[in-house]
């Protein structure tokens, strides 16, 4: 039995939901009863009950006649859900899920950029320069490039002053720490030429060139594209 050394609901929610994302369990498997979980993981029928709840919340299960719980398929997985996009993305697999978010985005960052363009303010503006000065400092550390461009691509949602975009954008932010810091496996000249493309875009938003800053945010995008069907 694997020790639990924080919250007994949080780390049991993180087992279960980590077995489930990698396929150790599969789509429409049973779960065990309730009985059956609290004696093999020494807790409580309270804490069972939380963390099933929990994970139907997530869409990674449902509950079926008889108080049975069933593992959901992929496409009833609620994938802007945080936990779920680090489960999914802290290694290499579920890569088609990874392209989908992409074509995801390519539908819709150009957009959000857009009223980005026209919407940002000097607070807006501020934010992406220090994220974009971020960005210029780590161009030889992996983690912390990704980190910065998130933060970067999470500004420009909340420029929209749209809500619904910067929640969007809170979730594209925090798979993009998982595309540049372990997908795509960039080297140092990859990792200029993104930022030199960064530095690009923030022009066209301070010129108010929605055109620019919308092809050149899906330039950014295709080039992702064409890393991952790569293999880097």
């Amino acid at each position: 039995m694997q020790k639990m050394t924080t919250s007994k609901t949080a780390n049991l929610i993180e087992i279960i939901g980590k077995n489930i994302v990698k396929g150790n369990f599969k789509e429409g498997d049973i779960f065990e009863s309730e009985h059956s979980l609290c004696e093999e993981f020494s807790v409580s029928r309270g804490v069972i009950r939380e963390v099933l709840q929990r994970l139907s919340e997530k869409g990674l299960i449902e509950k079926r006649m008889h108080s049975c719980w069933r593992v959901c398929s992929k496409e009833e997985w609620n994938i802007f859900d945080d936990d779920l996009i680090d489960w999914c993305f802290e290694d290499r697999q579920n890569q088609d899920l990874y392209l989908q978010f992409l074509e995801f985005r390519k539908e819709i960052e150009p957009k959000a950029i857009v009223l980005a363009t026209i919407r940002a303010n000097d607070k807006d503006l501020d934010n992406l320069r220090c994220s974009l000065n971020m960005m210029q400092a780590s161009v030889d550390n992996q983690d912390k490039f990704a980190v910065a461009d998130s933060f970067f691509h999470q500004y420009l949602f909340k420029a929209t002053h749209n809500n619904v975009y910067a929640k969007i954008g809170k979730s594209i932010s925090r798979l993009l720490k998982y595309s540049v810091s372990r997908t795509y496996r960039r080297n140092e000249q990859d990792m200029n030429d993104t930022l030199n493309t960064h530095k690009e875009i923030l022009r066209a938003i301070e010129n108010r060139d929605a055109l620019l800053a919308s092809e050149l945010v899906l330039k950014v995008i295709f080039r992702a594209i064409e890393l991952i069907n790569k293999g880097n």
